[in-house]
């Protein structure tokens, strides 16, 4: 067993974690931001990852620098998971390539919440992500979030409804014209604040997790996940494990 550091980084301190030698799994959990910056979630990402790390025997490593998306690097990884990441946070075509030539050599891909409010000028990674951020109602809100797919691996236990309080994503396009297999809807009536928000008719549909393959290789993303509390709900932590095994395709 092992822990290595990674210098300070963001604030706070980086750490990756290999619990066995011969780790079934290799997880990258890329926390980068450019633009709005979750910390608090972040942060309690991190360790709700490491915990999943320690518990699965899976390898770990966390970074926030986008020079570590080379082909070699990227080669030794199952699945690259952004946590929370916004904005530009592969400035160079190089990474941009490297990240492309993962998920086609078969690489899964996590996305956590502003994973959605990243790489807007790239059309591919939209394709991949399923649906670019498009503004949210103020504040964090108790809501309804309907289950479409009960019997996936990262839906099971939740039933047909379950409500959880964060904050509620819109998009600026329906992640169904990209072909994703939606897993959850969000029920707009079910909150005031939703259902009168200017962007949007409460009755539309509004899908909020969801997953496909994509370009060679898997892809899982929830919008939830915008403030510590709702990444360390049990819930989300159930999801986000069964996530990282079915990117793999470990499920």
């Amino acid at each position: 067993m092992k822990t290595l550091i990674v210098p300070m980084l963001m604030g706070f301190a980086i750490v990756s974690t290999a619990v066995a030698e011969s780790a079934s799994m290799h997880l990258l959990v890329f926390s980068h931001t450019a633009g709005f910056n979750h910390r608090q979630a972040i942060r309690a990402g991190l360790e709700v990852l490491e915990e999943i790390a320690r518990e699965e025997e899976w390898k770990m490593t966390a970074s926030v620098d986008p020079n570590d998306f080379t082909a070699d690097n990227l080669a030794q990884y199952d699945v690259v998971l952004f946590n929370n990441t916004t904005q530009n946070v592969l400035p160079e075509p190089e990474q941009r390539a490297a990240f492309k030539a993962f998920i086609r050599g078969g690489g899964g891909f996590v996305g956590v919440h502003a994973a959605s409010d990243t790489l807007y000028d790239w059309e591919w990674y939209g394709k991949l992500i399923g649906a670019y951020f498009r503004n949210h109602p103020r504040g964090m809100q108790t809501a309804r979030v309907i289950v479409e797919d009960p019997e996936h691996p990262t839906m099971q236990g939740l039933g047909d409804t379950f409500s959880f309080h964060d904050e509620w994503y819109w998009f600026r396009s329906n992640p169904r014209e990209n072909d994703v297999h939606v897993l959850a809807r969000l029920d707009r009536s079910s909150h005031e604040v939703l259902a009168n928000h200017a962007s949007g008719n409460p009755e539309a549909d509004h899908p909020i997790i969801w997953c496909h393959e994509y370009d060679g290789g898997r892809v899982w993303y929830t919008a939830l996940g915008h403030n510590a509390n709702s990444v360390t709900d049990e819930r989300f932590v159930r999801m986000l494990r069964a996530g990282i095994l079915w990117a793999a395709g470990k499920e």
